[in-house]
Formats: C-alpha cells, sequence, structure tokens
C-alpha cells in the first residue's frame, strides 16, 4: 500500500515533468516560427542585396535594401508616408461603406421581391468573376484621375459579394 506522501511526490514529479516538456514545447515552437518567417525574409534579403550591388542593373529600378530602408524612414519620419496611408484608407472606407449600404439594400430586395432578384442576378452573374483589376482603365476613362475612380471600384468590388451574402 502507498502512503499519502510517496503519492505527492509522485504528482509533483509528474507536475515538473510536464512544465519541461510545456518549456520545450513553447521553446520548440518560437523556433519553428523562427525557421517559417525569419529564415525566407533573410534569404529573400540575402538574394535582393546580391542581385542589387553585384547584377548591374540600375540602382533606381532595383535598388539595394539599405536605399529602401532610408527612403521608408525619410518618408516615414516627414509624414508623407502617414498621409498617404490615412489617404487611402479613406478611400477604401468610404467605397466600402458605399458598396455595403447599396450591397445590403439591393441584397434585402432581392430576397424580398423576385422581380429585382430576376433582375439583379443576370447582372451580378456576368460581373462577379471579372477581376476588379481589370476595370481600372474603363474606371478611369469614365471617371477620371483621383480619388473617385479608386473609391468607384472598390465600391464595386465589395457591392456584389454584399448583395449575394
Amino acid at each position: 500500500m502507498t502512503t499519502a506522501p510517496s503519492l505527492l511526490q509522485g504528482l509533483d514529479e509528474s507536475l515538473q515533468e510536464l512544465e519541461r516538456v510545456r518549456e520545450t514545447s513553447r521553446i520548440g515552437r518560437q523556433a519553428g516560427w523562427a525557421r517559417r518567417w525569419l529564415l525566407p525574409l533573410a534569404l529573400v534579403g540575402a538574394v535582393w542585396e546580391a542581385l542589387a550591388h553585384l547584377s548591374g542593373i540600375n540602382p533606381q529600378l532595383f535598388p539595394p535594401i539599405e536605399t529602401v530602408a532610408q527612403t521608408f524612414w525619410h518618408l516615414l519620419l516627414n509624414g508623407t508616408l502617414v498621409a498617404s496611408a490615412g489617404q487611402t484608407l479613406l478611400r477604401i472606407a468610404v467605397g466600402w461603406a458605399a458598396a455595403s449600404v447599396v450591397g445590403v439594400v439591393a441584397g434585402f430586395l432581392m430576397y424580398r421581391s423576385a422581380v429585382v432578384q430576376d433582375l439583379l442576378l443576370p447582372l451580378i452573374s456576368i460581373m462577379l468573376p471579372i477581376p476588379s483589376i481589370a476595370l481600372i482603365p474603363l474606371f478611369v476613362l469614365w471617371f477620371g484621375l483621383g480619388n473617385i475612380p479608386i473609391m468607384v471600384l472598390v465600391g464595386f468590388s465589395a457591392v456584389m459579394p454584399t448583395m449575394l451574402n
């Protein structure tokens, strides 16, 4: 018959072993993360640097990584990068908001009315498979350059899936 202290000692040893296994698996996961993400990035960076310095390609067309990093920091510190990112997010938000309103209303009307569904479903079936990037030249011709064609393109890309869902 086993005594209570020996049971507690066995339980304590089991808990310590569990803690060692857990610590080992955490280190293994972290090493796996490094192998999956950092190693390929380092490899791409090394190939990039080798090509930029040794290939003879014009540095204006294929700059080395240090030039890209310097330009990134310069644009970040002078505010150009942040302002451009803000403008991009605004365009996306306006296009997506318009698509959400139009898509939800049209989807609801399609759900409630067979006539509306019969009118819109063939158009959706034709337009949905067309990649949005293929419509950029048409949107630039129709709406000109600037923010409007970008917002319309984002809205157009998002409205069809919204209508169907």
